[in-house]
């Protein structure tokens, strides 16, 4: 669709489109600091994450000198700067347990590594039709994602509420 010149550029996308997940919880982080009014702690967490950042960047340009080395460099000063971050948010300033924090995650890594091996496996089927490609890539994440949704108890109960009230009307 884009032309040949585009196909070294995937592998890279594929990496940094692994820090998507993170980059959108990192985002909620400052403003917890702030209403916690521990922007000391905002500032301490933000320059370790500027080294994590610096240092996973400078990895890839001059140990590895290959930008798909500066895209996993990334990725693991993503990963670092999380657990930099929201282990200091959630044991200092909001002094509760991390590992509680954590368990919140169980589910939806679970079913975010699931999407990402059937949509791998995906990838090897031949379909011509970019358009047909689309509609399958996002029929499959749609009902991965229902899952998702449905192994919570709480959503369980929400949607057997509804289909009740629809099956009465």
């Amino acid at each position: 669709m884009f032309g040949l010149q585009w196909q070294q550029s995937i592998p890279i996308f594929k990496v940094l489109s692994l820090t998507v997940g993170i980059q959108v919880v990192l985002s909620s982080s400052g403003s917890i600091f702030q209403a916690a009014n521990r922007t000391d702690l905002l500032f301490f967490t933000g320059v370790l994450h500027s080294i994590f950042m610096v240092s996973g960047i400078c990895f890839g340009i001059f140990y590895m000198k290959d930008m798909i080395y500066v895209c996993y460099g990334l990725l693991m000063a993503f990963i670092l700067g999380f657990l930099n971050i929201f282990i200091v948010l959630v044991k200092i300033a909001l002094k509760s347990s991390f590992a509680i924090f954590m368990k919140l995650f169980i589910k939806p890594v679970f079913f975010a590594i699931l999407l990402a091996v059937i949509l791998c496996f995906n990838s090897n089927l031949i379909i011509e039709n970019i358009f047909y490609s689309l509609i399958e890539k996002f029929a499959i994440s749609c009902l991965v994602l229902s899952l998702c949704w449905i192994s919570y108890p709480s959503n369980r109960i929400l949607l057997i509420t509804r289909f009740r009230k629809i099956g009465s009307k």
